[in-house]
């Protein structure tokens, strides 16, 4: 008989180690596979993100999405589960030995299961919002570091190390104050699951006297198993709290997830666009319609421009008229929701392409200035070389050069075009609502 209980024993733990390995392994695959996942759609969202996108958020939160969340969701979600997982596995099949050597024990269980349904409500909502205020309240204290350690030779220029000093230790206590109450929630849970524990052993032996059916040994069982469930209990409250917590991780790698990606419809290849384009830069532009956001007001109405090849254009203006934006749109950081765009030695090939979207033939010109340009200044191949039109500009010097360069940037010079340029010039937005090169 001895013999007969030792080999059930051995496949029994046998067969305990080999479920509990695939299960690991299982959890930390699926782990890894939803991480990576989620880490290329946001890097994947970002990277097509429209400028104003970056506009409105701050750089501070992306960097937690990629650094904060991203460990969260890589490290701390799959533990989690798998601790849930087995925690609640154990605690149930502790309840099922007991019940049955002691079925007497299922008629105090609904009291007792009532108690603990009250006590983990109670500490997870409280978890929850202290987590939450851990967190919000470690934020600035990273931010603050970070830019203390970036402007610290102003701070020392102006000396004010102290007060920087002061307010680090401020938001220090700050962030410990919230562990602090986090940590005492923690140990609320514990007397109170281990109050309960303390009822269910009693229950249970009193349930095993009552009905003096059950052997002594089966008696010892159900209370070795009543001693575990204590344990059990409090691991199942805290991390159900713990993994609602780190769920708000993933929430918010999905709201950037939700994000609209820059409109690349048209894109062309480069190897359709000729290698010494641009050769010949003429530029129409008719009804250019700017916005910096889909909610707001344009910020340039019905702006025609004609520029010649090889023309040095200047931009003129009172403050506000829309001269940045302008510029950025010529290299489609906004959005541009109305205009009709001409490059001569690009125009055949992109009605060549028969764009379905009347959008995207001038969405796909106004990329391919931007890379052109970007390529350039990054190559470090292509050098600005003045107009043939354009005289070079007289060196200034001494006490005559002021003079002279106060009355080349006169008021009474702006109306003018350059010799061998084009002057854009804004009318008043109230007397005009068209802006014409």
């Amino acid at each position: 008989n001895e013999l007969y209980y030792l080999h059930v024993f051995f496949v029994l733990c046998a067969a305990g180690i080999t479920l509990c390995l695939i299960t690991s392994l299982s959890v930390e695959f699926l782990g890894l596979s939803a991480a990576t996942n989620l880490h290329h759609n946001l890097l994947n969202k970002i990277i097509h993100a429209p400028i104003r996108f970056f506009d409105v958020t701050p750089l501070g939160q992306i960097l937690n999405r990629f650094s904060a969340d991203t460990n969260i969701i890589d490290q701390h979600i799959p533990p989690t589960l798998e601790s849930l997982t087995r925690s609640t596995l154990l605690c149930l099949s502790a309840i099922g030995v007991i019940a049955s050597i002691t079925p007497a024990f299922l008629v105090a269980l609904v009291p007792l299961a009532v108690a603990f349904y009250f006590i983990q409500k109670y500490f997870r909502v409280a978890s929850k919002d202290l987590q939450d205020l851990d967190d919000s309240t470690q934020l600035p204290l990273l931010c603050h570091f970070s830019e203390t350690a970036e402007g610290l030779t102003t701070i020392r220029a102006f000396r004010h190390e102290a007060r920087f000093k002061q307010h680090m230790l401020e938001l220090t206590d700050t962030n410990n104050t919230a562990y602090l109450f986090l940590s005492a929630a923690n140990r609320w849970l514990e007397v109170r699951t281990d109050y309960l524990g303390a009822v269910i052993v009693l229950t249970v032996a009193v349930a095993s006297i009552w009905a003096g059916r059950p052997g002594g040994g089966l008696v010892g069982l159900s209370l070795t198993y009543a001693l575990t469930i204590t344990n059990y209990l409090n691991w199942v409250v805290r991390n159900l709290a713990d993994l609602e917590v780190q769920m708000a991780a993933v929430k918010k790698v999905n709201s950037f997830l939700s994000t609209e990606s820059e409109n690349y419809e048209g894109s062309m290849d480069a190897s359709q666009v000729p290698e010494n384009w641009p050769h010949d830069g003429e530029i129409k532009i008719h009804d250019l319609c700017v916005r910096y956001d889909p909610m707001l007001k344009p910020a340039l109405k019905h702006v025609n421009a004609y520029i010649k090849p090889g023309q040095k254009v200047g931009i003129c203006g009172r403050t506000g008229s829309g001269k940045s934006s302008l510029s950025l749109a010529f290299f489609n950081m906004v959005d541009i929701f109305e205009a009709k765009v001409v490059v001569r030695c690009l125009h055949p090939f992109i009605m060549s392409m028969g764009f379905k979207n009347k959008n995207s033939s001038r969405l796909v010109v106004f990329r391919f200035i931007r890379d052109r340009v970007a390529g350039a200044a990054d190559s470090g191949e292509t050098s600005m070389r003045p107009s043939p039109q354009t005289p070079p500009p007289a060196p200034l010097g001494g006490a005559q050069g002021v003079p002279r360069a106060a009355e080349r940037h006169s008021p009474s010079s702006v109306p003018g075009p350059p010799p061998g340029g084009t002057c854009l010039e804004h009318l008043p937005r109230k007397a005009s609502r068209r802006h014409q090169v």
